[in-house]
């Protein structure tokens, strides 16, 4: 059975109070942050991260589901599951100019990173 990771209980709310946040923002405030936005280097940059997310989850699929395939760094990247994901929600408030969605992500960042740093370390 898997064990909790050790870390302060304050980053798993922060983890859980910014996935909530990002969601109520980008469903009630967001819309007219992106629409007609030209594409730029925070909307690749989004991309990018997004695409390398995925490309982690077809090599742990592909490679036979190691659990070593998810944590390992990816491109140097440590925790590339944590970092990929957080960077384009970070690239995407950029791009749209969203202060609500940067200060929602950054509260995610905080927690998640922390989060899941201490999970790799304890498996």
């Amino acid at each position: 059975m898997a064990t909790e990771p050790s870390v302060h209980a304050v980053f798993i709310y922060m983890e859980r109070i910014g996935q909530m946040a990002i969601l109520l923002v980008l469903i009630l405030f967001t819309k007219s942050n992106f629409s007609g936005r030209p594409i730029d280097v925070w909307a690749v940059l989004t991309v990018i991260c997004l695409l390398l997310y995925y490309i982690i989850w077809v090599r742990y699929i592909v490679n036979g589901q190691y659990a070593a395939d998810l944590t390992n760094p990816f491109l140097s990247v440590p925790i590339p599951l944590a970092v990929f994901p957080v960077c384009a929600l970070l690239f995407a408030a950029i791009w749209g100019h969203s202060l609500p969605l940067g200060l929602a992500a950054a509260v995610f960042a905080a927690g998640h990173l922390t989060v899941s740093w201490a999970s790799a370390a304890g498996s």
